[in-house]
């Protein structure tokens, strides 16, 4: 089972933990909440990510309605994939909000599993 948005427990991830540990058959995604990890302490959200490696799946809730500009969306999503791969992937600082940002600079094996490995692993056919 994957519970999105963090499993709506974006704001408490000793709690989130806790789940899943009691859970082993349960993961998370990351959409929607990808902005409550940038604003945590960074330590917090980058000893969380890689604790739960094998249980957290990069996701978001972007989406194009019929009667949208598709080209303005697609680089809202370009835009959008391309902050969060910053936040995860490197120690940048940059601005988020009204908050200077520091990126987690994860590993390239847990980048893997987040970004792709886990989404193959836990949701069959994909």
């Amino acid at each position: 089972m994957v519970g999105v948005h963090l499993g709506s427990l974006e704001k408490n991830l000793s709690e989130l933990g806790k789940r899943l540990d009691e859970y082993p058959n349960f993961a998370v995604d990351t959409a929607g909440r990808m902005d409550y990890l940038m604003l945590m302490p960074r330590e917090q959200a980058r000893a969380f990510l890689i604790k739960y490696q094998d249980r957290v799946l990069y996701g978001t809730d972007l989406d194009i309605l019929p009667d949208a500009n598709t080209a303005e969306e697609l680089k809202d999503w370009q835009s959008t994939y391309a902050r969060d791969w910053r936040f995860m992937a490197t120690d940048d600082t940059f601005s988020f909000g009204n908050k200077q940002v520091h990126g987690l600079k994860l590993p390239n094996s847990v980048l893997q599993k987040l970004f792709h490995e886990n989404a193959t692993k836990w949701i069959p056919g994909l």
